[in-house]
């Protein structure tokens, strides 16, 4: 029996959920050691968590469910008191302002492909929650790290294809954006 086949109907299994678990471990480990054992490492810990999820969503079916988005963000605004960082009312306001932010973004891509959606409103929602987790402060790094990271791998998938045609998700550069904030910058 092979261990990298299905013992049932003997298709392989995909290497995706074992480099999820890796990475997930990873981020643990450094969130763990940023910033000791508190309240502020076990809520970066969880809303890493609700990340994961939707870069694996995002990277296997190219939508990041509202079954994820919407309990994640009443959940944030739930724990936004107890939060030490960013506050409830820094991390409303984080959510609102990430959340237009994304939004404008849509509206624009919209505008300019008519036919092809360039970027969608599941990737708006998920900002909704990123902004909630970091704070109104670090929007603009949040935005612009996005921008950024999504940039960088639009060109990696264009030369890897060898054309600038076809879609990719915006999720994985929402999520390694909201993750190199929670490990880098203080909470």
């Amino acid at each position: 029996m092979n261990p990298r086949h299905c013992p049932t109907c003997g298709a392989a299994r995909p290497t995706w959920p074992l480099a999820g678990e890796i990475g997930l471990g990873v981020v643990y480990g450094v969130l763990a050691a940023r910033h000791e054992w508190s309240l502020s490492m076990v809520l970066a810990s969880t809303y890493a968590i609700v990340l994961a999820v939707a870069l694996i969503a995002d990277l296997r079916h190219h939508l990041i469910f509202n079954a994820l988005t919407y309990p994640a963000i009443a959940g944030a605004l739930v724990l936004a008191p107890i939060d030490p960082f960013p506050g409830p009312t820094d991390a409303a306001l984080g959510g609102v302002a990430f959340g237009a932010a994304l939004l404008f973004v849509y509206v624009a891509a919209r505008l300019a492909y008519r036919r092809v959606v360039a970027f969608g409103l599941g990737d708006v929602k998920p900002g909704i929650f990123i902004g909630i987790v970091v704070g109104l402060a670090r929007v603009p790094s949040a935005f612009l790290l996005t921008v950024g990271i999504g940039g960088v791998l639009a060109v990696g998938l264009a030369l890897a294809r060898r054309s600038t045609g076809g879609t990719m998700p915006y999720g994985p550069a929402l999520v390694l954006a909201a993750l190199w904030l929670l490990i880098t910058e203080p909470r």
